[in-house]
């Protein structure tokens, strides 16, 4: 975008660098994988849980062992980041917006079967980095 201060034209870019998208899908029944993501400080991360929620009929997610958030039949009935978080569960991902360091952990996606049975774990490492700025 061009614009114009005191007779001199200055050009003003739009930079995008705090999206990280990090992808821990399923690729096989009781496996356990483990990923790292590394998202910026007041940024936002997209994770996509899992490839098609259509075969999975219950998920739930673990930030450090503390269930965050519980996906049933394709509608999420548990979310305790809501706040500043969005869970689309139609393709699985979940999105966490305005990162801060408390969002650093480990989570773990575990999912179930049409039994109720466990039919999987994977893990993700989240790390945020990065400076805060005050205004002085």
């Amino acid at each position: 975008m061009k614009i114009i201060i005191n007779n001199h034209e200055a050009y003003k870019f739009l930079l995008i660098v705090n999206i990280c998208i990090c992808y821990c899908s399923l690729s096989g029944s009781n496996l356990t994988l483990k990923t790292q993501c590394y998202g910026a400080l007041g940024g936002t991360v997209d994770i996509q849980l899992v490839n098609s929620t259509s075969e999975i009929p219950r998920y739930y997610l673990l930030k450090d062992s503390l269930k965050i958030l519980d996906v049933r039949g394709n509608k999420a009935i548990y979310n305790t980041i809501a706040h500043k978080s969005l869970i689309l569960p139609s393709n699985g991902t979940f999105r966490i917006s305005d990162l801060s360091r408390t969002d650093s952990g480990n989570y773990s996606l575990i999912t179930f079967d049409s039994e109720g049975r466990s039919s999987g774990e994977q893990i993700l490492q989240l790390l945020i980095q990065g400076n805060s700025f005050s205004s002085q």
